[in-house]
Formats: structure tokens, sequence, C-alpha cells
């Protein structure tokens, strides 16, 4: 079943975590199984990425140690972010 934090994943998630991986396109399509094309055109905010392909690309981040999720700050601010976990 693919829940909707798969879909909290935007384009500009997807940009952070391959910067902070150093991955290009190529490799992020190698890794996770979906198409470069698919990935640069989501990127580039374009339809196209299902629920379950939205799963799979944070599944694979998340395997590199790369977290996609909710953050609170101490002046009440929340929002998303991307980080590089340690491991």
């Amino acid at each position: 079943m693919v829940t909707l934090a798969a879909a909290s994943i935007t384009p500009a998630h997807c940009r952070a975590a391959r910067g902070l991986l150093d991955w290009s396109l190529r490799r992020l399509a190698l890794c996770s199984g979906l198409s470069s094309t698919s990935l640069r055109d989501f990127e580039r905010n374009r339809p196209g990425l299902s629920l379950a392909d939205l799963a799979v690309l944070r599944a694979t981040f998340e395997g590199a140690n790369v977290m996609i999720g909710h953050a609170e700050w101490s002046d009440d601010r929340t929002g998303m972010g991307v980080w590089l976990m340690p491991g």
C-alpha cells in the first residue's frame, strides 16, 4: 500500500536529495529503477510519476541515508526538509 507520505516528495526535494548524494539523474534512475526521462520531467514540475513511483523514489533516497520529512523549528515554524543521515 502506498501512503500519502510518499506523495509528499516534491521536485525540489528530489533535486536536493540528489545534490546531497552528488547523484546524477542517470544514477538515480539506475538505483530506483525509474526512467531518467520520467525523473527529469518530475524535477521540472511535469506530471508523470505515480504514487507508487514516488514511494520508490522515497525508498531509494532512504536507502542511501537521505530522509525527506517534516521539520519544526523553535520559533514555531514548520516545513519539509531533506537531511543526509549518518551511516
